[in-house]
């Protein structure tokens, strides 16, 4: 969805856009940056990439913005970069689930964390707190990421059931951990919602726009991708940027 709209914003500027994928880390990013300034491209913009490990290979006379760094920001102030808002859409997906009556929740995400997938989780349990309940360490489920997220999902949550562990709900780091956590849920005879709630992250794909209509919290991915596309014309053109670090509000897609 990012790189559609991506691709849409520059050609109504007669832009190509090339995509160049590092295959989940099979690829360097170095040598995918290399391929690109190959092609003579004039502008890179990284989607979830990291910026310090490439620091010192970027080309300074082409412009470079990052959507979701992987950096935290307080060591990439001098990069440009978009992101949505982390730790607003935690407290909105705990909300959410705080006000239809759940009481024990699990979160569902990787290993190792992101900083936005920190601050996100950090909204959550302070919301779940500001209405007196604990969210301990034990109830924040970290993934290994080996396995396809669907399936990674499915076999947590159908082992946490088997197994007694009490909770009613889940906030997923993604929309496919989310439907990953209702199969485990229905393969185990429960019911979502009656026995057990469920919020997914991201609110773009097939995983909360199939005939299930998974709850999620939803990025803005056109805004994201007119954003990014604004500060790489900005910087191809040579003008003055004067917010590097843009965050775009999120909002919440209620389901069944």
């Amino acid at each position: 969805s990012l790189l559609h709209a991506l691709t849409i914003f520059f050609l109504k500027y007669d832009i190509q856009v090339v995509t160049c994928t590092t295959e989940r880390n099979l690829i360097s990013l170095t040598d995918s940056l290399d391929t690109l300034y190959d092609c003579r491209v004039a502008g890179v913009i990284f989607i979830s990439r990291d910026y310090l490990s490439v620091k010192n290979h970027l080309n300074p006379k082409i412009a470079h913005v990052w959507i979701d760094c992987n950096d935290p920001p307080e060591v990439t102030q001098e990069i440009c970069q978009v992101q949505s808002e982390q730790y607003t859409s935690g407290k909105m997906a705990a909300r959410e689930l705080i006000n239809k009556g759940c009481t024990q929740p699990i979160i569902l995400t990787t290993f190792p964390e992101t900083h936005r997938t920190k601050k996100r989780n950090r909204g959550f349990i302070e919301e779940f707190e500001q209405h007196g309940i604990e969210v301990g360490e034990d109830r924040i489920i970290h993934l290994p990421q080996i396995k396809d997220t669907f399936t990674e999902s499915k076999e947590r949550v159908r082992y946490l059931i088997y197994s007694n562990y009490p909770f009613d709900s889940v906030f997923a780091i993604s929309d496919w951990r989310a439907l990953g956590a209702y199969a485990g849920v229905e393969e185990t005879g429960k019911k979502v919602p009656d026995d057990i709630r469920i919020v997914g992250y991201d609110g773009v794909s097939l995983a909360c726009r199939s005939v299930l209509n998974i709850t999620s919290i939803q990025q803005n991915v056109e805004l994201i991708a007119q954003t990014a596309g604004e500060q790489l014309m900005k910087l191809m053109n040579r003008e003055e940027i004067k917010a590097k670090r843009i965050i775009i509000p999120t909002d919440i897609l209620q389901g069944q």
